[in-house]
């Protein structure tokens, strides 16, 4: 075990704790609810979910670094591309899901982020 990358992977999921909760109760919160909130495509429904999923995607990535930190300390020896693919594609998978469900799928962003899966899946599979 490499407890340095088990530290590190540790902060930093209670980074997105932090990261989440109290940006959506200190930063987010306020902000959406001002009646001045400019429109994006026309609605300010719309800038305040493309405001909220952008502000929680950081956090599915920020787990998905410590996913990779902790991966490693607990691999040091046998971690392999695959397993960064692995991870990479689960972090796409939570993103698009989170965009789907915040914007309603409305956004374009969440079937990108399918895509991005999608072909980082199939390149894991050509060179297996």
């Amino acid at each position: 075990m490499n407890w340095p990358l088990i530290v590190a992977g540790m902060i930093m999921i209670a980074m997105c704790v932090n990261h989440s909760i109290s940006g959506e109760r200190f930063i987010l919160s306020p902000l959406l609810e001002r009646p001045d909130i400019p429109p994006l495509m026309g609605s300010a429904d719309t800038m305040r979910q493309v405001l909220r999923f952008s502000w929680h995607l950081t956090t599915v990535t920020m787990l998905g670094y410590a996913a990779v930190l902790l991966f490693f300390a607990g691999h040091p020896q046998g971690a392999t591309g695959r397993s960064v693919l692995q991870m990479t594609i689960a972090v796409d998978v939570v993103s698009a899901l989170l965009i789907a469900f915040i914007s309603r799928a409305r956004h374009f962003a969440w079937p990108m982020f399918l895509l991005v899966a999608a072909a980082t899946w199939w390149g894991l599979v050509l060179h297996t």
